[in-house]
């Protein structure tokens, strides 16, 4: 697609194609929103996109491909060398349209000798501290599915979950950061399946030794999921840390799901007294200045499990924090 500038109710539309245009020229003091366009399966296209995005310094949607057909993305190295994430951290407002999530699809590759990475980190970087402040990451995906993110702490066991990103979330990880005001996630229509984090926040003698999040990990953060499904993602710990949220974990933040699946989720650890907890959700607040809600409206949650010496909740566990079940299908857990 050719890219134009279009004039629309006094607001700036940009239309360009990643392949063709690699920086956004944006008029001063005009309002702005960005569409990129991207090819199926180019990796490369996905990863100066989102830097275009982040850069824009307005919402940006990036459609991935056009037409019925499967469009795929298989990762296989993170976006930096030796970094945790697939793709490129989100720090603008930007929103991932795919066709369907049975179509649309973003994975870490599962082939023999891939380095561990998660897919999406959203979240203002430390070093950037002082040029975001007040700034809010968001990532909305709508029809996506994410899959095989694989994060594990022992990779990195300097790093912890407020200053480092160690073993937490395996598929999607949205932190607050310094001076942001916070970090979103918001999920239409799409699936997070497969993914799995293990031993993480390694800190001696400290309650906080564990790994949380197998598909998604939230820390004084904003996450909604809606018509949407988490299955089959794993947290495990087998250092003796504990092990929460095989589907998502909430700390601190701001947890809505409705009208979604939550399915065979696991926690695993060999922790002793504070082993595994919450095999679909984990609902928690570390930081006691903080108020942790998780509201669960029209949705089911079934087949998650919790595997280890000590177990709590195998459906939903919450701590310290806010817990609204409202219509909530319970099946078998």
């Amino acid at each position: 697609m050719a890219n134009s500038y279009l004039q629309r109710n006094g607001l700036g539309v940009v239309v360009c194609s990643v392949s063709a245009v690699l920086t956004l020229l944006i008029p001063a003091g005009e309002a702005v929103a960005a569409t990129i366009d991207v090819p199926c399966g180019d990796n490369a296209a996905l990863v100066r996109a989102i830097e275009m995005a982040n850069a824009a310094g307005s919402p940006t949607s990036i459609n991935l491909g056009s037409g019925a057909g499967r469009c795929v993305f298989v990762l296989t190295a993170p976006a930096v060398p030796g970094g945790h994430n697939g793709l490129p951290v989100i720090t603008g407002d930007i929103t991932i349209n795919g066709g369907n999530p049975s179509t649309a699809v973003i994975a870490r590759s599962t082939a023999p000798g891939t380095p561990n990475f998660r897919i999406f980190e959203v979240g203002i970087p430390d070093q950037s501290k002082t040029i975001h402040d007040g700034k809010l990451a968001r990532l909305t995906l709508n029809r996506i599915t994410v899959t095989s993110g694989k994060i594990d702490g022992i990779q990195d066991e300097s790093e912890s979950f407020q200053g480092g990103d160690s073993g937490y979330g395996g598929g999607i990880l949205v932190k607050k950061k310094d001076n942001a005001t916070g970090s979103s996630l918001v999920l239409n229509s799409s699936v997070i399946t497969g993914n799995s984090a293990s031993n993480g926040h390694r800190i001696a003698a400290s309650l906080e030794e564990g790994t949380k999040g197998g598909g998604i990990a939230g820390s004084v953060a904003s996450i909604t999921v809606n018509n949407s499904v988490i299955s089959n993602n794993t947290a495990s710990d087998a250092l003796g840390g504990f092990s929460a949220g095989g589907g998502i974990a909430n700390s601190d933040g701001t947890l809505l799901v409705r009208n979604s699946v939550i399915t065979d989720n696991h926690s695993i650890s060999n922790g002793f007294p504070i082993g595994a907890y919450a095999g679909a959700i984990e609902s928690d607040s570390r930081l006691f200045f903080h108020t942790v809600s998780t509201t669960i409206e029209d949705s089911v949650i079934s087949g998650n499990m919790v595997s280890g010496i000590a177990t709590v909740g195998a459906a939903v566990d919450s701590q310290r924090g806010l817990l609204g079940v409202s219509r909530w299908k319970q099946s078998s857990w």
